[in-house]
């Protein structure tokens, strides 16, 4: 094959087998990608069991009440075992929680970071290669959007924290 034959085959492959791979089948390799690292987290977490038995005793360390209730210093130490029970599950289930929501947004921010940087790097490459300042300033506003938005969310869960303590 000779190099004439292989620019006139270029364009070819281009809008032939390129262009589909990079505007469709690599993006949504990046979309299972991201599916299947949020699952594994899912399940590796458990959030929805830990919020399903988020108020339960933890390691199931429970008393019986007394058949008697008549009897008040062992109801009361039932009570106060099954209480600190419940409440040292709470504790360790909210932090488990926290981590495993904090994971799955910072998995969400960084897959999505990949994707449009994915999506628009061949607009950057045409802004680069046309006015290397457009493409500077573009890239300091979508960093400084991305900044924006990370300080929102920090704000917004930090209110969040303080408003349930």
């Amino acid at each position: 094959m000779g190099f004439a034959q292989l620019l006139l085959l270029g364009p070819q492959l281009l809008v032939t087998t390129f262009l589909p791979w990079y505007l469709w089948q690599r993006p949504i390799g990046i979309i299972k990608l991201y599916w299947s690292y949020a699952i594994a987290f899912d399940e590796i977490l458990s959030i929805p069991f830990l919020m399903r038995t988020w108020i339960a005793p933890w390691k199931a360390i429970a008393d019986e009440y007394p058949s008697n209730l008549m009897k008040f210093s062992e109801l009361s130490q039932t009570l106060a075992l099954n209480t600190l029970s419940r409440c040292i599950g709470f504790l360790f289930r909210t932090c488990a929680i926290a981590i495993g929501l904090a994971i799955q947004i910072i998995l969400l921010v960084g897959f999505s970071l990949y994707f449009l940087s994915w999506i628009f790097y061949p607009v950057a490459i045409v802004l680069w290669l046309y006015d290397p300042v457009t493409l500077i300033a573009a890239v300091s506003w979508f960093f400084s959007m991305i900044s924006t938005y990370l300080t929102y969310m920090y704000d917004l869960a930090i209110n969040k924290i303080a408003w349930i303590f």
